[in-house]
């Protein structure tokens, strides 16, 4: 047995280990802050002028706001799915998503009933009838209205089940629905039938045709007691006509009504709204008598159109503004907005595009691109364009410049521009195509193409001069790169990767490094650190070239296969148990996988290169001799999403230091790697919600994940 001195110095030992454990982690945790989220603005759903409240979808929740008191009456969890499909009524809010609906009191948020008839397939539509607590609900194979305590009256059976059965409204007395059904005939024609049903009672009578001579016409609830019809005129344009609900007499006729309208702009009391946000002006239009109001957008302001009201003889509408601040308008010359909704909580519009570009984040949309600082989220830079002008989140390293694209002056070929910070000019403008562009990293340059299948120029911005690259014949551009130094930029196209090196911003040579001849047999193409080196990817190798010499200097193969990424629809049950056996096969061997789709980049400053196949695998190479030092693996499972789609994917920090591995379907947890090393560093669990893109920081200290359009930052300790 031990001596009591001896037991003594033993637990003050194991004291002094067990305090310096605690210590360390409670080091550790006190200097790696807790993850932030940064969030989206709401989505503005709908206003009520009356109770002065606006309901609005922030994330996976719903809430509604009592802007005259300043303080939220109630919020609720939804799905993704459920937040596009919100009905308000007077009194009560329908929610639904696929499976079923959820009745709830618009005041105080109790659930009122909650309805689901699974056996009639997917739900496809639920909303009110009318401005009264009956609402209706269109399923695969029937239909149904429930009425304001959920009791449900299924469609009468006398009803043809091969056409479309669909709900319109309650002729007055409001006892009685009318039901529209749409059948479309040879001669390209429409036919619009209406009955007339009595959910109570099970009753229905016929009660007239509605022809039309184009071949997509809808019926829609208009005004109590009228019916519209919607005609479709191809390529566009609308005929509205409107009806007498109860004979189907033709009362008015609103021809060429409005560019830009569509079925979703059509509101409930015969009105239809325009507010998007490349318009200059929010629209509203009376779909009964054709009277048109106009509200010109103020610069930084975008304007809701669902979130629109009538009251009080007066049509109203909400904006957000560069801050994310909602205003209340009423549309009308010379009005004076008034701000009902903070906008300090949050960070990005709803409906904008969002990039990680460390340290900063773009939000990009027509007329306006901002950046923020993801640390403070403070704002760095803005650019504007005319409202005719979408940004692409292409911008130069130094944040100064960024390119826009428009349509309006060219449909066929489009116009490419490049801005600089808060001024609405472009500093040049080229005509060419609108998704195929890359800009050099200080701004200097611009590569775009004429169209989809044709010719390739390199635009100086400062001078505004152009110069062709290549010339391609039916051959679709799917990559182009420019150096760091602006000596060379890579091409590569359907048929061949070009490398063209430049001499004070003109060609001096150009040549085919690699021909090829399948679509597939692309992936990628980087440029060194340093521009004197380009890496090129494709399934299952990599190439990487000496661009100053022209020549191959090693090939980088990938010996694992892989189950493919997307599993084929199955078109009928012998393809189908074929696609089912390979699978399953595919499990035990590589008979059945193929080769995958490489990704790539460079490391140490350019003296290493990465390989990464199918978030399963990367492997790192010496740039010098070729020799691969180390390869990482994963244990993220090649599990497929209800789509069919297995998800696995890497993700680098610039340099090339840190490499994230994690699966977009949260089937496992993501794993962060040193690529130097190949050492684990940290495994950690994504947040909820589809996950757009992720960043990793340099000095790999945070992960940046973009998700349901809020920006999660998640500090590594």
């Amino acid at each position: 047995m031990l001596e009591a001195k001896t037991m003594t110095s033993v637990i003050i030992a194991l004291l002094i280990s067990w305090c310096m454990q605690v210590f360390t982690t409670a080091t550790v945790l006190a200097v790696s802050p807790a993850p932030k989220i940064l969030r989206s603005a709401p989505v503005l759903r709908h206003l009520d002028m009356n109770n002065s409240l606006i309901v609005y979808v922030s994330g996976n929740t719903c809430s509604v706001y009592d802007f005259q008191n300043e303080t939220v009456r109630w919020s609720r969890e939804i799905t993704q799915d459920t937040a596009t499909n919100i009905s308000v009524a007077v009194n009560a809010m329908l929610f639904r998503d696929g499976q079923g609906m959820v009745m709830v009191e618009k005041d105080t948020g109790k659930e009122l009933w909650t309805r689901s008839e699974k056996e009639c397939g997917e739900l496809t539509e639920a909303r009110f009838i009318g401005d009264t607590g009956w609402t209706t609900a269109e399923y695969d194979r029937a239909v149904f209205v429930y009425d304001p305590t959920g009791k449900a009256y299924p469609q009468p059976q006398d009803f043809d089940r091969a056409t479309t059965v669909r709900v319109l409204d309650w002729l007055p007395g409001k006892e009685v629905l009318a039901v529209g059904q749409s059948t479309v005939h040879l001669q390209g024609k429409t036919s619009n039938r209406v009955f007339f049903w009595d959910p109570k009672s099970g009753e229905t009578r016929e009660g007239y045709d509605v022809e039309s001579d184009e071949l997509h016409s809808y019926l829609h609830p208009s005004v109590p007691g009228k019916l519209l019809l919607v005609e479709i005129k191809l390529p566009f344009g609308f005929t509205l006509k409107t009806l007498d609900a109860s004979s189907g007499k033709v009362e008015n006729t609103l021809e060429n009504v409005m560019e830009g309208l569509s079925l979703y702009n059509l509101k409930q009391g015969g009105v239809a709204v325009l507010a998007h946000e490349w318009e200059e002006e929010a629209r509203i239009l009376n779909l009964v008598t054709g009277d048109r109001k106009m509200l010109r957008r103020p610069p930084g302001h975008i304007f809701r159109g669902d979130a629109y009201a009538a009251a009080d003889g007066r049509d109203w509408i909400l904006s957000q503004d560069e801050d994310k601040h909602a205003w209340l308008w009423a549309v009308e010359e010379g009005g004076t907005p008034r701000k009902v909704m903070d906008g300090r909580p949050y960070c990005f519009l709803p409906d904008r595009d969002i990039a990680l570009q460390l340290p900063y984040v773009l939000e990009a949309g027509d007329g306006a691109m901002y950046a923020y600082h993801l640390e403070t989220m403070e704002r760095t830079a803005r650019w504007t364009s005319p409202p005719e002008y979408w940004f692409h989140e292409v911008v130069c390293r130094e944040m100064k410049r960024a390119l826009g694209c428009s349509l309006e002056e060219n449909k066929h070929t489009g116009m490419v521009s490049i801005f600089k910070i808060e001024s609405s000019s472009p500093i040049c403008t080229f005509k060419g195509e609108t998704y195929c562009n890359a800009l050099s990293k200080d701004g200097r340059y611009l590569i775009y193409n004429s169209d989809p299948h044709g010719k390739v120029f390199l635009g100086q911005v400062d001078t505004g001069q152009y110069f062709l690259l290549a010339e391609q014949e039916e051959e679709e551009i799917a990559y182009v790169q420019i150096s760091s130094n602006n000596r060379h930029v890579a091409i590569s196209t359907v048929g061949a990767l070009k490398l063209i090196t430049l001499e004070e911003g003109r060609v001096k040579r150009s040549s085919d490094l690699e021909t090829m001849t399948c679509p597939h047999h692309q992936t990628g193409l980087c440029f060194s650190p340093d521009g004197t080196r380009l890496l090129f990817m494709r399934p299952g190798e990599a190439f990487l070239y000496d661009v100053e010499q022209g020549a191959k200097i090693h090939t980088f193969t990938e010996p694992s296969r892989f189950l493919p990424a997307y599993r084929e629809e199955e078109e009928g049950m012998v393809s189908g148990a074929l696609h089912q056996t390979k699978e399953v096969a595919g499990r035990f061997t590589d008979s059945f996988k193929e080769t995958p789709r490489l990704s790539g980049a460079f490391s140490a400053a350019g003296n290493h290169v990465i390989t990464m196949a199918a978030g399963k695998i990367l492997r790192v190479w010496d740039a010098k001799s070729g020799v691969m030092l180390h390869a990482i693996e994963t244990e993220l499972p090649q599990k497929r999403n209800t789509e069919g789609y297995i998800n696995n994917l890497w993700k680098c920090s610039e340099n090339g230091a840190w490499a994230f591995a994690y699966n977009a379907d949260h089937f496992a947890e993501g794993t962060l790697w040193e690529v130097g090393t190949g050492r684990l560093v940290q495994r950690m669990p994504l947040p909820e919600g589809a996950i757009e893109d992720v960043a990793v920081a340099d000095d790999g200290s945070a992960l940046y994940f973009h998700a349901e359009k809020n920006i999660h930052v998640v500090y590594v300790r």
